[in-house]
């Protein structure tokens, strides 16, 4: 009985041994400092080894040998398969095969899918300068090209996190298919001198248009429409690669001077799902809204390259994913009211519209359908779960009018990826926005046209 007791308290203290600094080093890298957490899990795992270890002393030690032995080659073996898959499946990259932001995908491929419409815009030279236009973009979007003067903390120091609205008026790049003055992304066919009003474009990357060359964005489509109708509009640009509506009701209230006879559109969706979500302090939303053991998962995946550690994390981390939905929605209808009651204010109408993307579409072309396995079930489950609740605050609100299905049926391909666009999208998408203002009447007409 001595002896059995005397092994219990062996096993026991080894497993405390064992647990508490695995599970210190654990929490030190997923970053996560609740006591509570780290001493039930602490726990949890010692007594774990502590029974193992116990049962190691006793008759049974053949089996559990034999099962750990077992459980161990398992692992190995499906680790190595997936390693294995997953070189298979990469390709090496270069300047030019790298496609569209986030798409992935070759630039022949990104040529067939844009259907060389309106034109073969997608030329190598267009395609080369794209790729320095976002790499010089990239470098003075840092704070630390920025003059430190407009950004320091109280002790002197400059300040390393500013948001999009803050960096974006500090970038300036005159290139011959992409430019940009002062964060604004060139609009064509205007004439700013005998312009009395401005039409804001408010969006991320889908209203920026990196893919496209300044002829071809959405506010340069839509300026086209509105110069057969009048003169009196000068549609700018204020999209921004990455920007959710938070930064950009923010940009609106801080860095734009709104005068009574201007509109303010503001694009969203892509960006407020939560996949990628920003407090309106500009901070991303915690990894504590997921579960332990599937954020330890994702930085084992991450950090250490276990590819059966991200299978894992794929195929649970779905359910939990969509509460960053969930506090997207809720603060990105906030940021919207409060865009809607400032331009009140300021005597500017506005409209929201509801952006599509591939996982709203319902009639896909092959290309599009295999753009979608490029990306991960989690952001789809994101995406839609976020769509459900938009589209049901879109319908009950008077200033916001839903275009997730403004692709379906079109003659075409149109996405690059599950969010981008080629030009015949930008096009549509120009023509519902411009439809959409001469439906509410928010365009005056010039009768000499």
């Amino acid at each position: 009985m001595l002896l059995v007791i005397k092994q219990i308290c062996i096993t026991v203290f080894a497993g405390f041994l064992v647990a508490f600094p695995v599970t210190f080093l654990a929490f030190k890298k997923v970053k996560i400092r609740s006591r509570t957490r780290y001493f039930q899990v602490a726990a949890c795992l010692s007594l774990s080894i502590s029974l193992v270890c116990f049962l190691l002393q006793t008759r049974f030690a053949w089996l559990v040998t034999l099962i750990l032995g077992f459980s161990a080659s398992f692992v190995l073996v499906a680790e190595l398969m997936l390693q294995r898959i997953v070189s298979n499946s990469t390709k090496p990259k270069n300047v030019l095969s790298q496609g569209p932001t986030g798409s992935q995908v070759s630039f022949e491929q990104a040529r067939i899918d844009s259907g060389s419409y309106p034109d073969d815009y997608l030329t190598e030279t267009i395609w080369t300068e794209m790729r320095m236009f976002l790499m010089e973009r990239a470098f003075q979007s840092k704070p630390s090209t920025i003059a430190e003067k407009h950004f320091v903390n109280k002790d002197g120091s400059l300040v390393r996190h500013l948001r999009s609205f803050q960096r974006y008026k500090y970038v300036s790049i005159a290139g011959q298919n992409f430019s940009v003055k002062n964060g604004i992304r060139t609009t064509t066919d205007l004439d700013e001198t005998s312009r009395t009003n401005k039409i804001f474009i408010f969006g991320g990357s889908t209203v920026f248009c990196d893919e496209m060359p300044d002829r071809l964005t959405v506010s340069s489509f839509l300026q086209r429409s509105i110069n057969q109708v009048s003169s009196s509009y000068a549609v700018v640009n204020c999209g921004w690669s990455g920007a959710s509506i938070i930064d950009r009701t923010k940009m609106l209230k801080d860095l734009i001077h709104l005068k009574n006879g201007d509109k303010a559109v503001f694009y969203f969706g892509d960006n407020d799902s939560g996949w990628t979500h920003l407090t309106k302090d500009g901070v991303r939303l915690s990894e504590d809204l997921l579960p332990l053991p599937i954020q330890a998962m994702r930085k084992l995946n991450l950090d250490y390259n276990i590819e059966l550690a991200g299978w894992f994390f794929r195929e649970l981390s779905p359910k939990w994913m969509r509460k960053y939905s969930d506090v997207a929605y809720h603060s990105t209808i906030q940021a919207l009211t409060d865009a809607h009651q400032y331009c009140e204010t300021q005597g500017v109408e506005i409209v929201v519209f509801l952006q599509p993307n591939l996982y709203t579409l319902r009639t896909k072309f092959p290309s599009e359908m295999q753009a979608e396995t490029r990306f991960s079930n989690n952001l789809r489950t994101v995406i839609l779960h976020a769509y459900k609740y938009y589209e049901e605050w879109v319908k009950e609100t008077p200033f916001a009018v839903s275009a997730t299905h403004i692709f379906d049926n079109a003659p075409a391909p149109v996405f690059l990826d599950w969010a981008h666009v080629n030009a015949r999208g930008n096009e549509i998408i120009a023509k519902f926005i411009f439809e959409e203002l001469q439906r509410r009447e928010m365009l005056s007409v010039d009768q000499k046209l």
